[in-house]
C-alpha cells in the first residue's frame, strides 16, 4: 500500500526536513537585513544571487565595484553556496556574503526579499528544486532575451551577468583576494586541470598523457595536477597530484603561483584568469555554441593566454602535437609579455 511504502515516508520526512531548514535561513536573512536596515536608514540594501557555479561567480566579480560606484553608500550582499563562498572573502566592494542553505531559500527570495535591489544573475532552467517540482525563475533574463541555449552567442559572462544587473560592463578583469597566498614550492611549476563540469568540454586522458612529456623535454618545469577526482596516474619526480587532496582556497594559492596554467575550459581556468596566469585553455564546440568567449581581463585580451578553438572541432578532437605547439607559443609570447610589462 502506498502509505506502508518506507520509501514515501523517507521522501516526506526529509522534504520536511528541508522545508525547515529553508524557512530558517529565509527568516534570518530577513531579520538579518531588517535590522541593519533600521540601523542604517540612509544605506540602500542591494543583494546579488549568484549561488553557483565557480567559473560564473569568478568572471561575476567585477559587478561588485561597478555597483558601488553606483550605489556609493549602499550594503552589498552576495547569496553563495558555502563551497564557493571563499571565492568572495575579503573583497572590499561586498559588505556580507550570505551562505545559501538551500535552493528553495532563494527561491523564495526572488518572490519576495528585505533587500532595495536584488539582482538575480542565473538564467532560467538552470536550476530546479527537486522536492517542490519548481525552478528558480528570472524574468529579467526572459525580459533580456537571455537562455541557457543563446547567452554564449553574443556575450562574456561578465557581459551577460552585467545585463541582468542592470550595468554595461564588458572587458573589465575579474580580481580575487585570497586569504591563503603562501607559496607552496620554490621550483618554478605548471598548473594543469583536465576536467570540467561537461564531458563535452574535455580533452582525452590519454592526450594528456603523451602531452606532459613533450612538455618537460622542452620545459625545466614541475608539473601540478588540480581538481577533485579521477587524476592522472603518473610516477615522475616533476608530478605533483593534488587531485582530490586539495580544497578550493588551498587549488587557488597554487594557481595564484603558477608561471603556466594548462587547462579545459572551466572554473579553475576563470581563477587563473582572476590572477593573470599565463595560460592556455583547451575549448571546442559546446552544444550549440561554435566558439565563444567566457573570459574578460587577461585571457579576453590574450596576450598573455590563447583560448584555442580550431575549425569547429570539440575539444576532444585537437590532437597533442597541435595543443603542444600551441602552448610553446604562448608560454614564450607570455614571457615577453611580462618582462615588458
Amino acid at each position: 500500500m502506498y502509505f506502508l511504502n518506507p520509501k514515501i515516508w523517507k521522501f516526506k520526512f526529509q522534504k520536511l526536513a528541508y522545508t525547515w531548514q529553508a524557512l530558517k535561513a529565509y527568516s534570518k536573512i530577513w531579520q538579518d537585513i531588517q535590522k541593519q536596515k533600521s540601523a542604517n536608514p540612509d544605506k540602500q540594501f542591494i543583494g546579488i544571487l549568484l549561488a553557483e557555479h565557480l567559473g560564473d561567480i569568478v568572471a561575476a566579480t567585477p559587478i561588485l565595484k561597478e555597483l558601488k560606484a553606483k550605489y556609493p553608500s549602499a550594503h552589498i550582499s552576495w547569496i553563495v553556496k558555502p563551497a564557493y563562498a571563499c571565492l568572495l572573502d575579503n573583497n572590499p566592494f561586498l559588505d556580507q556574503i550570505i551562505k545559501e542553505k538551500n535552493l528553495l531559500t532563494s527561491i523564495w527570495l526572488t518572490k519576495k526579499n528585505p533587500f532595495d535591489h536584488l539582482y538575480n544573475l542565473h538564467l532560467n532552467q538552470l536550476r530546479y528544486d527537486n522536492f517542490y517540482k519548481i525552478w528558480l525563475e528570472n524574468p529579467q533574463a526572459d525580459n533580456l532575451g537571455l537562455t541557457y541555449k543563446n547567452y554564449l552567442n553574443k556575450y562574456t559572462l561578465l557581459e551577460m551577468f552585467s545585463r541582468l544587473a542592470g550595468l554595461a560592463l564588458k572587458e573589465e578583469a575579474p580580481k580575487l583576494y585570497p586569504s591563503l597566498q603562501k607559496k607552496q614550492i620554490e621550483h618554478e611549476y605548471w598548473i594543469i586541470h583536465r576536467k570540467s563540469n561537461s564531458d563535452e568540454k574535455d580533452w582525452k586522458d590519454e592526450k594528456w598523457m603523451d602531452l606532459l612529456p613533450k612538455i618537460w623535454e622542452k620545459f625545466d618545469v614541475q608539473i601540478v595536477e588540480i581538481g577533485t577526482e579521477n587524476g592522472l596516474e603518473i610516477k615522475d619526480k616533476r608530478f605533483i597530484s593534488l587531485v582530490g587532496k586539495s580544497d578550493l582556497p588551498i587549488s587557488m594559492q597554487w594557481i595564484q603561483h603558477a608561471s603556466f596554467y594548462i587547462g579545459v575550459d572551466s572554473g579553475p581556468a576563470h581563477i587563473a584568469n582572476a590572477f593573470e596566469i599565463p595560460g592556455f585553455i583547451i575549448c571546442g564546440k559546446y552544444k550549440n555554441f561554435e566558439e565563444y568567449m567566457v573570459y574578460s581581463g587577461a585571457y579576453l585580451k590574450q596576450d598573455i593566454a590563447t583560448v584555442f578553438f580550431k575549425d569547429g572541432k570539440v575539444p576532444a578532437e585537437h590532437t597533442v602535437d597541435e595543443i603542444f605547439k600551441n602552448i610553446e607559443k604562448t608560454y614564450l609570447k607570455s614571457q615577453v609579455e611580462m618582462l615588458e610589462q
